[in-house]
């Protein structure tokens, strides 16, 4: 055999004459191998489940700032749990961070169907608009867990939920002060539920929260308010008490205090997956290239050119 370096350059050159030539007498048998991966990506389309996702766009409602006037005196809000100058940019991060949360999953699992939905879920009964649960894992008559292998307690805890669960939400930063948040699901009713349940939980969460910081910062500044004898000062924890009220306010009378549905949940009518056209297509494309490549290998195991 020739040495690497005695092999001419003329050698080394494809004609891709011979490649051509080679598969177009095996065309009938390259039309059988194509058709068989279509049929089979087609086929592969039709046994996937419908997926329906239910969206809503949200504005995270503006936090009012400090005024700039106070100055030093802005770090007795700071001490009272006061969280001056926080920007509506920060609340999206928050909500958005709170959505994502194993935490917040764990408080969601104490509503009705919400685990079963989540991880029970085998099929959608278009007709009758209901789900199908797994039968091995969870009976829906009884709303009971089976004994079962898979689940650690046989009912699924809030750390096993949770991959499921994140696979499930979609939730996306638009433009500033604007959040789009998705729900996927076998059932469009349970993603459009699922979805206003986040929303009015998140609403929740962090109005209880701000109630329990604003009461906590109202007794901490009135205690100061009778201390101190400045008037500058008492001027200033006036202010930051008279501030820390409007917030009150808001939490406890304003429903969407930190989101609020600028595009409502809805109940989609249309699938969002599987792209099943795009399955096909990409199946017989793939199937048409592997049946060229086979049939080139095979070739050229029989056919060995010989130096």
């Amino acid at each position: 055999m020739d040495k690497l370096g005695d092999i001419e350059p003329k050698d080394q050159i494809i004609d891709l004459r011979d490649y051509l030539g080679v598969l177009w007498e095996k065309r009938v048998r390259i039309i059988i191998y194509s058709s068989l991966f279509a049929l089979a990506s087609v086929v592969y389309s039709l046994v996937l489940d419908n997926y329906y996702t239910s969206e809503s766009v949200l504005q995270v409602n503006q936090q009012e700032g400090v005024n700039p006037n106070l100055g030093q005196f802005a770090s007795l809000g700071s001490l009272a749990g006061l969280n001056f100058g926080l920007m509506d940019s920060d609340k999206s991060a928050q909500a958005m961070a709170l959505i994502e949360s194993r935490t917040f999953l764990k408080h969601l699992m104490d509503f009705e169907n919400v685990l079963p939905s989540l991880m029970a879920a085998e099929s959608y009964d278009k007709d009758n608009g209901r789900l199908i649960f797994d039968e091995n894992f969870y009976d829906s008559e009884t709303k009971k867990w089976k004994e079962n292998s898979v689940f650690k307690n046989d009912k699924p805890t809030y750390l096993e939920t949770y991959k499921t669960y994140s696979k499930t939400i979609y939730v996306k930063q638009l433009n500033s002060g604007f959040i789009s948040l998705k729900v996927e699901h076998l059932s469009p009713y349970f993603a459009q539920e699922f979805l206003q349940l986040i929303i009015e939980q998140v609403n929740f969460l962090m109005r209880q929260e701000e109630i329990m910081r604003t009461e906590r910062a109202r007794e901490y500044l009135e205690k100061q308010l009778g201390i101190n004898q400045l008037v500058e000062v008492n001027s200033a924890i006036s202010y930051l008490i008279e501030n820390n009220l409007k917030k009150e306010v808001a939490a406890r009378l304003d429903e969407f205090y930190v989101l609020k549905p600028i595009e409502e949940p809805f109940v989609p009518e249309k699938k969002s997956k599987p792209y099943r056209a795009l399955i096909s297509i990409l199946g017989t494309v793939l199937g048409f290239i592997f049946s060229c490549i086979f049939i080139l290998v095979r070739n050229k195991i029989k056919n060995p050119i010989h130096g």
